[in-house]
Formats: structure tokens, C-alpha cells, sequence
């Protein structure tokens, strides 16, 4: 279950209070697993969830794929390490991706899933559809039924596409040059652009200026009401270490995986550092971590092993527990200026100092803006020390409710989806359908019976 999931499932909680009937298409099965994430999700009974596969299995990270190949070639001949060898399979893997991981490697969840959602079309007759992505391919599937019925189509972008600031990745060179061309044509065919941070938003007005700026609009994520009252309900039953008169240890938590750039190593020698000056600090690290970093070995030379523990994935309400125990919270985002990571809005329901290892960027003036911690250089060993110890040391300060309070009322979930509900009526202004002879042709029924009272609007999602 992707990051993006729960800003998704805050807008269909909420879209009903503002007209809007949603009717959800993700991927997946209906079987146990499914039912166990919806449930946890606690989505509304009443909401239609359609399911779509992919087709075959290329769901596999493209890292252990990458993993494969080098144990394969440590295991070759002598012949087979030739640099003529070398180039055959890298020509073999980069054709491979190309015609199967581009735009990325969910499009084989496309081709099954647009036959499903016209089939959702003709049942439900929706107003809008409303595409959220990465995987931005899932953008791929609005478009087509944009074009194939001509109902208005909104695109949600929650990260940044075609000029990713982590740059082209390793793997599928060739496809990923392509990526400003399918950008280009979801851009020109959606009918309202969403981005989750104004300065994301700014970076799209500026690359299309031939486009109406208001097309392009800022919804950030948000505080979840439903969640919030279930978070002050952990921090009830736990009370960080903070709370002691004389803290005997102070705890952070990184509710996050760790892979890219976002670098554990810096903040792992910034608590060696402060143990050495007497202070104990600990840190919980739950998510993921890529292995390139090494970072249980990493942990074992700075001998921190009683003082920081890695925890793997958990289920989304435990992860709030393990995170009502801590003092402080971790916000590790380096590199992309964009940027938001949804899990700062958890972090401010919490109410508990956010110490950000991000440079300047979105992510920076969102915690400077409402002084919620402090911002420190996140390859900075010495920095991320002192940022610690600033936190300690005004834990007070920086818990005081009234700054805490100001961020939720501006980053209602309720609120953000009420202006989602404006965009979806303003995309549906005008004539958005084509010639009749091809909606007669492709999709017969989709504007021949009235609308209910509530606007319906489909949203698809994997």
C-alpha cells in the first residue's frame, strides 16, 4: 500500500459531503488481502471499489532484478564477462524495458484496467474522472477514456513526472527519455492539472505557459480529521520520554523506507556524536531500507546498537503507535524542492517536533512557516546534532499546541477536499464531449440517461 493511498481515501471519505458520489478503480484482487487494507483504511461501506490486475508479473522491483543479473554474471564464463557479451545484454534488458516498463513498470496494469473502467463508465455515467498518480501511467488510462467518451478528466500529480529531481534512473534509459512526451500529452488533454505543493504547481505553470495557469492547481495533502482523533487517542495511552522531569533518554522516529538519496548514514554519526557529548538519543527506524547503504553494519561500527532499532513495513495503525512512543520525528527529503512528503501531515497531528533533514524547498518552509522543529543540512552530521539538541533543549517550545492547532485548520483534510470538489465542477464546465458518432461508437450509453442529484465523478488510482 503506496504512501498516496491515504490521500486518495481522504478524498472519497469526504467528496459525499460536497455532492460528489465516488466510484474507486485500484489495483489489486478481491480477495482477504484486499479486504484487510480496506479495513484498515476504514473506507466509507457505502463507496464502489473496482479491482483490476496486471497483466503477468512485472510488479517486481527493478532492483532485485538487478540483483539477479549480478549473481548470474559473478556465475558466468570468462566469455561471457567480454564487453561484446556486456553490450548484448544490456541491448536485451534496455529493448525489454522499453516495450515493458515505459512510462514505468505498471503500465501492464493499463491495457486490463481501461477495459474495466469503461465498463465502470457505462454503469455508473460518471461526470468527471480523476486520476492520481505515480504511477504516473495510471494518468495514461484518464486520457483514453478522455478521449474515448469525452468525459472531463482530472489529473492528480503527487510527485513531479518528466523532471523527476532525482534524475533517470538506472534501469530503462531508452523509455525514460520518453517521459516528456507522455507528460506533454496528459498535460494538454486533462481538463484541471492537480499538484500537491504550490511550488510543484509553479514548476508546471512554468514549463507550460501556453496553458491556462488556473488549469494548474495546488491541493496539498493533509490532516485527516478521522485520523487525527485516532492518533490523540494513542498519544493518550503513551507519553513520549520528553514528558519526564529529567529525561534519561530522548527518542526519534523515521516513519518512512529509507532508499535514494534519502541517506540514514549522516543522522546514524550525528547520534554516535551526542552519545560521545553525554546525550542519549534513540531512534526508530520503521520502513524499509535499501540495502546499498549497509546499514545495520553501518550501525554495529558506530556500536548503536542499543540505540537504534530497525523496524520493517508495519500495518498503517501500528506505525502510529510505534510513533506516539517517540519525541521527535525524523523528516528525511533530501533533493527534491517540490516536495511534501504526505507523512508530515501524520507528524503534525501528532503534535510533536519535526526535526527535517531537507534542503530549501516546500518541505523546508512548511516546518520554518509554522515553526514546527527545525531544519538541518541532511549530509550534515554536525548539523543534524545540533538540530537535535535545539529540539531537546526547547521541547517545550516547540510542542506548544497553538502553533500545532494553526497547521491542521490550514491543512484540513475536509477543507482540501472541498476545494478538490470545486475543481471537479469547474472541469466539468463546458462542452467536453466529442463528435456523437464516436461516443454512439464506443461508449453508447454514457450521455443518454439523467444524472442522479449528486455529481459522480470516477476515480482511478493503482
Amino acid at each position: 500500500m503506496s504512501a498516496g493511498t491515504h490521500r486518495i481515501v481522504r478524498f472519497v471519505r469526504y467528496l459525499p459531503r460536497f455532492g460528489w458520489e465516488p466510484f474507486v478503480l485500484s489495483e489489486g484482487t478481491s480477495d482477504g488481502l484486499a479486504l484487510e487494507i480496506a479495513n484498515e483504511l476504514e473506507l466509507p461501506s457505502q463507496l464502489v471499489v473496482n479491482r483490476s490486475q496486471r497483466w503477468g508479473r512485472l510488479n517486481q522491483p527493478s532492483k532485485a532484478s538487478g540483483q539477479e543479473t549480478a549473481v548470474a554474471t559473478s556465475g558466468c564464463s570468462s566469455k561471457a564477462k567480454t564487453p561484446h557479451h556486456q553490450r548484448l545484454r544490456t541491448l536485451a534488458r534496455n529493448t525489454r524495458d522499453l516495450f515493458l516498463a515505459t512510462p514505468d513498470k505498471n503500465i501492464a496494469w493499463c491495457f486490463p484496467t481501461l477495459r474495466k473502467a469503461l465498463a465502470m463508465v457505462r454503469q455508473h455515467k460518471p461526470h468527471v474522472i480523476l486520476t492520481s498518480g505515480p504511477p504516473h501511467s495510471t494518468h495514461l488510462i484518464g486520457m483514453a477514456l478522455k478521449r474515448l467518451t469525452g468525459i472531463a478528466w482530472v489529473a492528480d500529480f503527487r510527485d513531479p513526472w518528466a523532471r523527476r529531481p532525482w534524475g533517470l534512473k538506472s534501469e530503462n534509459p531508452w523509455g525514460q527519455r520518453l517521459l516528456g512526451r507522455f507528460e506533454r500529452s496528459c498535460i494538454r488533454q486533462a481538463d484541471r492539472i492537480i499538484l500537491n505543493t504550490t511550488r510543484m504547481r509553479d514548476d508546471f505553470r512554468d514549463c507550460y505557459r501556453n496553458l491556462h495557469a488556473e488549469n494548474f492547481v495546488a491541493i496539498p495533502n493533509g490532516c485527516d480529521p478521522q485520523m487525527t482523533e485516532m492518533i490523540r487517542s494513542f498519544c493518550h495511552k503513551e507519553s513520549g520520554h520528553s514528558q519526564e522531569p529529567v529525561p534519561s533518554r530522548f527518542v526519534l522516529c523515521h516513519p518512512g523506507s529509507v532508499y535514494r538519496k534519502r541517506d540514514p548514514r549522516p543522522l546514524v554519526k550525528a547520534i554516535a556524536a551526542l552519545r560521545r557529548d553525554g546525550v542519549c538519543v534513540e531512534l526508530e527506524q520503521i520502513g524499509a531500507c535499501d540495502s546499498g547503504f549497509a546499514l545495520e553494519e553501518f550501525i554495529a561500527e558506530h556500536d548503536l546498537q542499543e540505540q537504534i532499532q530497525l523496524q520493517p513495513p508495519m500495518p498503517h495503525r501500528d506505525c502510529l503507535r510505534q510513533m506516539a512512543l517517540a519525541d521527535a520525528f525524523i523528516l528525511l527529503q533530501p533533493g527534491t524542492a517540490t516536495q511534501v512528503p504526505g507523512k508530515i501531515f501524520e507528524m503534525i497531528s501528532f503534535g510533536k517536533p519535526i526535526i527535517a533533514l531537507t534542503g530549501e524547498g516546500a518541505s523546508a518552509d512548511l516546518v520554518r512557516q509554522y515553526s514546527l522543529g527545525v531544519v538541518a543540512d541532511p549530509s550534515s552530521a554536525d548539523c543534524i546534532a545540533t538540530a537535535v539538541r535545539e529540539v531537546i533543549t526547547h521541547h517545550a517550545m516547540y510542542s506548544d499546541p497553538s502553533r500545532w492547532t494553526q497547521a491542521r485548520l490550514d491543512y484540513d483534510g475536509i477543507t482540501l477536499t472541498q476545494k478538490l470538489a470545486e475543481k471537479l465542477i469547474e472541469a466539468t464546465r463546458g462542452d467536453h464531449r466529442p463528435p456523437a458518432s464516436r461516443v454512439d461508437r464506443i461508449e453508447p450509453s454514457v450521455h443518454q440517461e439523467p444524472f442522479t442529484t449528486n455529481e459522480r465523478t470516477g476515480m482511478v488510482s493503482s
